[in-house]
């Protein structure tokens, strides 16, 4: 390259101006040699220019580069925007500075929240394109690690050299190492307790690091802008957690519960509340807890009680009534909920249902009843059997003292009546205290009939009502206790034909109940139950009979049960009422 010799020849004044141009593109690029004091000549003036241009020429590249990467970063800032899971956000971070910048390798290794293992995302070059994934490390593979040391927030190493590590391998934590990597920048965490570092950036230069003079301070606010946006993930995709969480409680809690704000507005509503009161919960969600149905009144006083009153409980028991069905026994508990600094933001209610539990109370009464009544029944039995069958005998004796047809005998079949009445009472309080072990055997179902009829076929004579049977020829033998299964039809015969008036018909029928088991049917054209009375009517001593003791049925309930089938009872006032029972079929004939 030449210069014009007369600028030369012209004296010191133009080298001046060359020289003070020379230095202040030198005080950009530091890497231009200084000029002597001695004035030079016009080879060396073209040497110097030359080292000028070639420092421009690659200020203009990196300035093509920055301009590159400042493109990148804006396509990675709107990924990044449109992303909500922080798995995402380290790959695309990982892509976009391996890319952007151009580095051989860049690895990011992050500590998982939950099992303190390290999942590492890296990118490295691979020929034309660069090589990507993701692998995850357990806690045993990174112990005694820099990586783990790293993470516990221990400083840096000077670096080393060591032994080239081949680039296309799969990273591991031993790889991770200043001999091996240019740049390590610990990711620092602000919110997690104990634990110094969310992870760990690790970059490989490509060239001479003079040439990334000041790369290492920019990566370090990726970094520390990385870790924030990823610990920003990370909570937020702990706030869902949570709030899917408490979702899913809410949802799968068989109470109701209601929750109101300070001013009484509903913020909560869940599944079971909608079920019981049939009030969707998006009509009531954000309106006053005033406006909400009557049926809801138990909860709403009780929110508005510890709400106003500031008290941080009131429990209440009653009956509240949900719709389209009737009233249930419930136990409401009241709260006041409180914020961080204790004060009061609302209230939340929890109603829970006591049918059960009230159906176990009353369970327990009866056979707290049973056990008295098996105690007072193995104490007095024999002393009230024996006076009664002297008595029974002594009436006897006077019934034949009169003649057949003297007015005394119906004063005296009374007492006879009556003295009968009364041992079937002791017998089924012993029988109730004292239930004999089942003999069973093979029984024909409509021999078993048959027989039951014969016993109480006086009963039906006496009343004029009239008994029809239906037998179905294919019905299978039943394994039973042929004595305690005849009290249970003459049981039902007797009460048929108690409800039954003059000229009435009750019809018995047997028949194959699908292919494992017999049905015993009952039906009498009395005045039926109604659904109340045939709701309790196997319950211990409930009777509809006047002077009945109420537990025939509850006996025979009991023997059906015990031989492993059901008796269950149809009925409508004024319809009359059918007794069905089902026993298992014994093997085919």
């Amino acid at each position: 390259m030449g210069f014009p010799q007369r600028e030369f020849n012209e004296g010191i004044a133009p080298e001046k101006s060359w020289r003070a141009a020379y230095e202040s593109i030198q005080a950009l690029h530091p890497s231009l040699p200084a000029l002597d004091e001695d004035p030079l000549r016009p080879m060396e003036w073209e040497e110097l220019v030359g080292n000028l241009l070639k420092a421009l020429e690659r200020a203009h590249r990196s300035l093509i580069q920055r301009e590159t990467q400042l493109a990148g970063l804006r396509d990675h800032t709107d990924s990044l925007l449109m992303t909500s899971d922080d798995r995402t956000l380290a790959r695309l971070s990982v892509q976009y500075l391996q890319k952007g910048y151009g580095f051989p390798e860049v690895l990011l290794a992050l500590e998982e929240l939950d099992t303190r293992d390290v999942r590492a995302y890296w990118s490295m070059e691979d020929g034309p394109f660069p090589k990507q994934g993701e692998i995850l490390w357990s806690i045993e593979e990174i112990h005694g690690s820099l990586l783990s040391e790293i993470l516990q927030g221990k400083r840096l190493p000077e670096k080393t050299t060591c032994e080239a590590v081949s680039r296309t391998a799969l990273p591991h934590p031993s790889r991770i190492t200043p001999a091996y990597y240019d740049i390590l920048i610990p990711l620092p965490s602000r919110r997690r307790l104990g634990a110094s570092q969310v992870g760990l950036l690790a970059v490989r230069l490509n060239g001479d690091e003079e040439e990334h003079s000041g790369l290492h301070l920019e990566l370090e606010g990726i970094a520390y802008s990385l870790a924030a946006s990823l610990e920003n993930h990370r909570l937020q995709r702990d706030i869902m957690k949570a709030q899917r969480l408490r979702e899913d409680l809410l949802r799968s809690l068989g109470h109701a519960l209601i929750a109101v704000d300070r001013d009484g507005r509903v913020i909560a509503f869940n599944k079971a509340a909608v079920h019981w009161f049939g009030v969707d919960a998006g009509d009531v969600i954000g309106s006053s807890m005033d406006n909400l149905p009557e049926s809801l009144r138990p909860m709403t006083r009780r929110l508005d009680s510890v709400i106003t009153r500031e008290k941080d409980q009131l429990s209440w028991e009653g009956d509240i009534k949900p719709a389209g069905g009737p009233p249930r026994p419930v136990s409401i508990s009241a709260n006041l909920l409180r914020d961080e600094s204790g004060r009061p933001y609302g209230a939340v209610a929890v109603a829970a249902d006591l049918s059960d539990v009230k159906t176990m109370e009353k369970q327990i009464r009866q056979l707290d009843r049973l056990a008295a009544v098996g105690r007072f029944t193995t104490a007095i039995a024999h002393e009230i059997k024996n006076p009664l069958t002297g008595i029974a005998t002594g009436v006897e004796y006077l019934r034949r003292s009169f003649a057949e047809d003297a007015s005394e005998q119906k004063d005296i079949q009374f007492i006879s009546n009556e003295i009968q009445r009364l041992n079937r009472i002791i017998q089924d309080l012993f029988n109730l205290s004292h239930p004999r072990e089942l003999i069973i055997e093979k029984v024909n179902p409509t021999q078993l009939v048959e027989e039951s009829i014969k016993s109480i076929r006086a009963d039906f004579e006496e009343k004029h009502v009239k008994i029809e049977t239906h037998f179905d020829k294919k019905c299978r033998s039943v394994n039973a206790d042929a004595d305690r299964m005849r009290q249970v039809l003459i049981n039902l015969l007797k009460n048929a034909a108690e409800a039954s008036s003059e000229g009435q018909i009750v019809s018995v029928k047997t028949r194959l109940a699908g292919t494992q088991q017999v049905e015993i049917e009952v039906r009498d054209q009395g005045s039926g139950l109604t659904p109340e009375q045939s709701e309790r009517l196997f319950e211990p001593f409930f009777t509809t009979k006047p002077g009945g003791t109420g537990l025939g049925l509850y006996i025979c309930h009991g023997i059906v049960q015990h031989h492993g089938g059901r008796m269950v009872v149809e009925s409508q006032p004024g319809e009359g009422s059918t007794f069905h029972v089902y026993l298992p079929a014994a093997g085919p004939r």
